[in-house]
C-alpha cells in the first residue's frame, strides 16, 4: 500500500479521457426513487460510477463499479461509508473537482483511481456522483519502471566508464557518475550537441558528420580522439556509440578513458624509436625516414645524408669516465639541433656518432652552410662539471637525389666520405665522391686480402742496416715488415694502418717479432753481428694495450737467448705521448725490464721534453719526411737542426732515417749526428741478401 502511495504520488496529473464524460444531471426531472433516475443514465456505462450522500453514504452504483471492487452483488453495497472502499480528499467547497486517490476492493486488493465529482440535488437531498477511473496498473508499471531505472542507474555508476544518451534532438539526456567525475561536470543539457563542448573542433566537426550516417548504417560509431576536462586536462578517450534500439530513439554513449594506455604507448614507443640518453632518434626511426626521403626525390628533390663523428671523445670518455662522457653527448645534441632546421632530423647512432638528414630540396651549397654551422658549434668549448671540454667534430655528407637508392647504400657512402674527413686530419667535412667509393672497394679488398696474407705466407722481414757515421761500423738493423701479393710488393704505408684498424696487427706483429728474433739470434750465433749490435722492431700503439705484452715479449727474448738490451723497440711519437698523456705504466715498464726505447718519426707529432727526460728515451729518430728536402726547404731544415740540437743538449743519441746522398751524411756529420739509415748505406735485405752483406 505504502509503494502504491509513493508511486500515485510521483504520477502527474492529466486530463480526464472523453469516454468519462459525465452528464450534467442538475436539471433533470424530478422521479421517483434515486435508482429509478440514475439507471438509465449511469447503469449502463463501462466506466464505474458510484453515487454518495451528504453523509458520504453510497446511494448508488453501476455494475462497472462493482466489477471494480470485485462485488457480487450490488445491493450488499448500498447504506455502506463509501471511504471503506474509496479513500476520499474532498474538502466539499468544490461543486466540481478531480483527483487521485487510493482505494481497495472488498477482498482487500489495493486499488489506485482518478476521480471526476459532480454534485447534484434529488428531492432536496445534496447527492455526488464519483466517476472512477482505475489507474491501478498504469501506476504499478510507472513505479516498476522507476524502480528499474533506478536500479539501472545505479550499475551504470557503478561502472568504470563513462555512459551517456542522446535522444533524437541530439541531447544528453543522461550520463552516469563515473563520466561526471571524469570529465568535472555533466554533460547533460536541453541543447542540441551540447555534449560534444567537450570534444576539440575538429572532432566535434567530424562527428556531428559522421555519427548519424554510420548509425545509421552499420548502428555503431567509434572515435578514438581527446577530450578537455572542466579543470582543462586533456584526456585520450575512446569515444563508442550504438544505436538505441528503444522505441524514442537516439543513441547510447561510452567514453573510455585511455589517457594511461596513451601514455605507457607514447613511452613504449620512445623506448622502441629515441635514444633514452640524448631523446634523439635512433637508427631503427632513421631507415624509415631515409625510405622515405628516398620515395620523394622525385617529386620534392635531393636530400642529404650526414654521417658525423666527434674527434678526441674517446680521450674523454676514457681519462673523465662515462658520466662525463656522457653529458658531453647530451651538449652536442642540443648543438646540433640548434644547427639545423625543425623539418630536418637527428639520429643518435650509437657512442658518438651520429647521423643527420636534412630535407628534401636541399643542395649542395646549402649542405656545406650546414655543416660549416656544425663544425663551428662543436669547436666552442663544453662547459660540464666545472671542467671546460673541446672536441671537434668530422662529418661525410652524401648528397640523393634518385629514388633506386637504399638507405644501407646511402650510410655506407656517408662513412666512406667521413672515413676521408678524418684521413684529411679531422674537423672537417667531405663530400661523397664515386672516386672514394672506388677507393672503398679497393681498401675492402686489400683488408680481405690481409686476412689471408698471414696463412698464406705472404709476409715477410727485411732489415735496413743502421750505420755509425763516425766510426762506419754497423750499428743495428731494423726490421721492417713486407708484403708480396700476386708477385708485387706492397708498400708498408698501404697495409699498416689497415693492420691496426682490423686489429690483425697483434697476430702479425707476434709473428714478426718471432722471426726477426730468430734471425738476429742466428746471426750472433754465426758471428755476423757484434754484441753491441741492436735490433730495432716497430711497436703500434693498439700493441702496448694487450695485457702482458711486456712479458711476452720478454719471454721471446730469453727463448733466443737475447737480452732486452740487444733490442731497440720504436714508438711512433703520437703514440709515445698518447701513452703518458693517460698516465699508462707501459712506457715505464719497457724501460725497468731493460729494453732500449726510441722514438720514431720524431719532429712529427709534439712530443713533450719533460717527458723524454723522465721516461729516459735512449733515442730518437729522424723521419724521413724531413730529411728529403733539407737542403731546399727551410722549414724542415729548422726542425731538423731543433731536433739534432735538443738530442745534443739532452744527451739523448739520434737516428737520422732515409739517408740517400752523401751530402745529408756530411750536413749530420756536422751537426752531431752519427747514427744513419738509407739507401746510401744499403737497401732494406731479407735474410738471404743481408749473408751476402755480412761477407762483404
Amino acid at each position: 500500500m505504502i509503494q502504491t502511495a509513493n508511486a500515485f504520488k510521483a504520477i502527474k496529473q492529466k486530463r480526464r479521457p472523453q469516454s468519462l464524460k459525465a452528464q450534467s444531471v442538475q436539471n433533470l426531472p424530478e422521479i421517483k426513487g434515486l435508482d429509478a433516475y440514475l439507471q438509465p443514465l449511469l447503469g449502463g456505462s463501462f466506466s464505474p460510477v458510484v453515487v454518495v450522500s451528504d453523509r458520504n453514504e453510497i446511494a448508488f452504483v453501476n455494475g462497472a463499479f462493482c466489477h471494480l471492487l470485485q462485488l457480487e452483488n450490488m445491493a450488499d453495497i448500498l447504506g455502506i461509508d463509501i471511504s471503506r472502499y474509496v479513500f476520499l480528499n474532498f474538502n466539499g467547497k468544490n461543486q466540481s473537482t478531480s483527483q487521485r486517490v487510493n482505494g481497495c476492493t472488498v477482498l482487500g486488493q489495493a486499488l489506485v483511481l482518478k476521480i471526476n465529482m459532480q454534485q447534484f440535488v434529488f428531492n432536496d437531498h445534496q447527492y455526488r456522483i464519483l466517476y472512477l477511473q482505475d489507474k491501478t496498473k498504469s501506476i504499478w508499471h510507472s513505479g516498476q519502471k522507476k524502480i528499474y531505472q533506478h536500479q539501472l542507474s545505479s550499475i551504470f555508476d557503478l561502472a568504470l566508464v563513462g555512459i551517456f544518451e542522446v535522444n533524437t534532438r541530439d541531447e544528453c539526456v543522461f550520463s552516469n557518475a563515473y563520466l561526471d567525475k571524469l570529465l568535472g561536470k555533466s554533460i547533460v543539457g536541453k541543447s542540441s550537441y551540447s555534449w560534444l563542448s567537450v570534444f576539440s573542433p575538429d572532432d566535434q566537426q567530424e562527428i556531428q558528420s559522421r555519427l548519424a550516417v554510420e548509425l545509421q548504417y552499420t548502428g555503431i560509431y567509434t572515435k578514438y580522439c581527446q577530450v578537455t576536462t572542466h579543470s582543462k586536462e586533456n584526456l585520450w578517450i575512446r569515444f563508442h556509440a550504438c544505436r538505441n534500439q528503444a522505441p524514442h530513439g537516439g543513441f547510447v554513449g561510452t567514453i573510455t578513458d585511455e589517457t594511461a594506455q596513451r601514455v605507457q604507448e607514447i613511452r613504449l614507443r620512445e623506448l622502441a624509436e629515441l635514444d633514452q640518453l640524448t631523446g634523439l632518434v635512433n637508427r631503427h626511426v632513421m631507415y624509415s625516414r631515409l625510405k622515405s626521403a628516398i620515395e620523394y626525390t622525385e617529386r620534392y628533390g635531393p636530400f642529404v645524408v650526414m654521417c658525423l663523428d666527434l674527434d678526441g671523445f674517446k680521450n674523454i670518455n676514457d681519462s673523465l669516465g662515462h658520466d662525463i662522457g656522457d653529458a658531453l653527448l647530451v651538449e652536442v645534441s642540443q648543438r646540433l639541433k640548434q644547427s639545423t632546421r625543425k623539418v630536418d632530423v637527428i639520429v643518435r647512432m650509437g657512442g658518438d656518432e651520429f647521423v643527420v638528414l636534412l630535407a628534401n630540396g636541399i643542395h649542395e651549397t646549402a649542405a656545406s652552410r650546414v655543416a660549416h654551422d656544425i663544425i663551428a658549434a662543436i669547436r666552442k668549448p663544453f662547459y660540464i662539471e666545472s671542467r671546460t671540454l673541446y672536441v671537434t667534430v668530422s662529418i661525410g655528407i652524401v648528397i640523393c637525389d634518385r629514388s633506386d637508392m637504399t638507405p644501407s647504400t646511402l650510410l655506407k657512402q656517408g662513412d666512406i666520405a667521413l672515413y676521408q674527413a678524418k684521413a684529411a686530419g679531422r674537423n672537417n667535412f667531405q663530400f661523397f665522391t664515386p672516386e672514394l667509393d672506388q677507393a672503398a672497394k679497393q681498401k675492402l679488398d686489400v683488408i680481405t686480402q690481409l686476412h689471408e696474407a698471414l696463412s698464406k705466407k705472404q709476409f715477410s722481414v727485411e732489415y735496413q742496416p743502421q750505420i755509425n757515421i763516425a766510426t762506419g761500423e754497423t750499428f743495428g738493423f731494423e726490421a721492417l715488415l713486407r708484403w708480396s701479393l700476386n708477385n708485387e710488393v706492397i708498400a708498408p704505408s698501404e697495409f699498416i694502418g689497415l693492420l691496426e684498424d682490423t686489429g690483425l696487427i697483434h697476430d702479425v706483429s707476434t709473428w714478426m717479432l718471432e722471426v726477426c728474433f730468430a734471425d738476429f739470434a742466428q746471426w750472433r750465433r754465426y758471428g755476423w753481428v757484434k754484441g753491441d749490435e741492436k735490433l730495432c722492431v716497430n711497436i703500434s700503439s693498439s700493441q702496448l694495450l694487450l695485457k702482458g705484452f711486456v712479458d711476452r715479449l720478454e719471454e721471446t727474448c730469453h727463448q733466443y737467448n737475447l737480452a732486452p738490451s740487444d733490442i731497440i723497440l720504436e714508438l711512433n711519437e703520437t703514440s709515445f705521448m698518447d701513452r703518458v698523456i693517460k698516465g699508462e705504466s707501459v712506457v715505464q715498464e719497457i724501460k725497468a725490464r731493460g729494453f732500449v726505447l726510441a722514438i720514431d718519426d720524431f719532429g712529427t707529432g709534439y712530443s713533450s721534453i719533460s717527458a723524454l727526460i723522465h721516461l729516459s728515451v735512449d733515442y730518437l729518430k729522424i723521419d724521413t719526411s724531413l730529411l728529403r728536402d733539407i737542403f731546399s726547404d727551410q722549414e724542415d731544415r729548422a726542425i731538423v737542426d731543433s731536433i739534432l740540437a735538443i738530442g745534443k743538449r739532452l744527451g739523448i743519441p739520434i737516428i737520422a732515417v732515409g739517408v740517400d746522398d752523401q751530402s745529408k751524411i756530411e750536413y749530420l756529420r756536422e751537426h752531431g749526428c752519427t747514427i744513419c739509415q738509407g739507401f746510401v748505406f744499403s737497401k732494406p735485405l731479407n735474410a738471404l741478401q743481408l749473408e751476402h752483406f755480412f761477407a762483404a
